[in-house]
């Protein structure tokens, strides 16, 4: 193991390096579909990920119904579902 000397110059020097802990997404950043105010009427076709018991499946968000529900396209089998906003990530 190579110990440095106070003496001497780095090998490897990162000015720029920063620590991923150091890190912070803000909760306004990540989109949860739950909250709809980032969504307009023109929006259509957004892509999401429905989580279900199983994983996720790839779905296509049709449009923002009240109280919370959505309509959604599963894309591999083509079926078109009503279901709770908080099931999708974006």
């Amino acid at each position: 193991m190579y110990l440095q000397r106070p003496s001497e110059t780095p090998l490897m020097s990162f000015p720029m390096y920063e620590s991923p802990k150091n890190y912070s997404t803000p909760a306004s950043s990540s989109y949860r579909l739950g909250d709809t105010s980032h969504v307009t009427e023109s929006e259509e076709n957004i892509p999401v990920w429905l989580s279900t018991r199983d994983g996720y499946k790839a779905a296509t968000l049709l449009n923002c119904l009240p109280n919370g529900r959505g309509r959604i396209l599963i894309l591999p089998e083509q079926e078109e579902l009503e279901i709770d906003i908080e099931c999708l990530e974006r």
